[in-house]
């Protein structure tokens, strides 16, 4: 039943692979649950999925995640119902838990440019300066920013991103980005493993040669955010 919802993510909404990856974390976790209280999921009530919200609560998941699970089991049992396999949702109606409000942490413009000035010029340093540049430069998100392929880039200038939906638009390099890009280029042609056909593809790599992941680009946020505020 999870791998059917999966694919109807995945092939009829478009979802992107990070929100498909999330969205089986969510259903792996009620299937568990399921299993240890031998639940049928068809059979599911209301007062079942209340436990599974205290659980998740209980293992110390946070309000943001618990919620993100009942979204997800919600989405879930509406697909059920429109297939016939179940007559009720039976997670509609349950309230999201109140998420208390947090204020970013970020950095200053004259922190940015004080770690853009002090950069080395070997590859990870470059790298960096690039993916703060695109960053700042296309608005883009991160998982769009790191899906980036070579083929994709016009003339330094224009680049195509696959967003949410797989969706794609065109977004623009400014002069800095431009001159990050010309930087980067060079190290990045020596650097990619010739035996990874995606490296080969990919604009941002990691310093063993592959595609720079989401997960690479949140470290390395938060080493220059730890290092600037020291």
């Amino acid at each position: 039943m999870i791998e059917e919802y999966l694919g109807y993510l995945k092939g009829v909404r478009g979802l992107s692979p990070a929100t498909i990856a999330s969205y089986r974390n969510d259903l792996e976790r009620f299937g568990n649950f399921l299993a240890e209280e031998r639940l049928d999921p068809i059979a599911v009530d209301r007062p079942a999925v209340r436990r599974f919200v205290v659980r998740l609560t209980r293992d110390g998941l946070a309000p943001a995640s618990v919620n993100h699970a009942l979204s997800t089991l919600k989405g879930l049992y509406r697909h059920l119902l429109r297939q016939g396999s179940v007559s009720v949702n039976p997670a509609a109606g349950i309230r999201s838990q109140k998420e208390p409000a947090v204020l970013p942490n970020v950095l200053t413009e004259e922190e940015i440019e004080q770690y853009l000035r002090e950069g080395s010029g070997d590859f990870a340093a470059v790298r960096n300066r690039l993916v703060i540049e695109l960053l700042y430069s296309t608005g883009c998100r991160v998982s769009e920013l790191v899906g980036i392929d070579l083929k994709e880039i016009v003339e330094a200038r224009e680049v195509k991103v696959r967003g949410k939906g797989d969706k794609e638009r065109i977004v623009y390099l400014g002069a800095r980005a431009r001159e990050a890009l010309a930087a980067y280029l060079p190290l990045r042609e020596a650097r990619y493993d010739r035996e990874d056909a995606d490296a080969e593809r990919a604009l941002l790599l990691s310093v063993r040669g592959h595609r720079l992941t989401a997960r690479g680009v949140f470290f390395l946020i938060a080493q220059l955010t730890e290092r600037e505020r020291l």
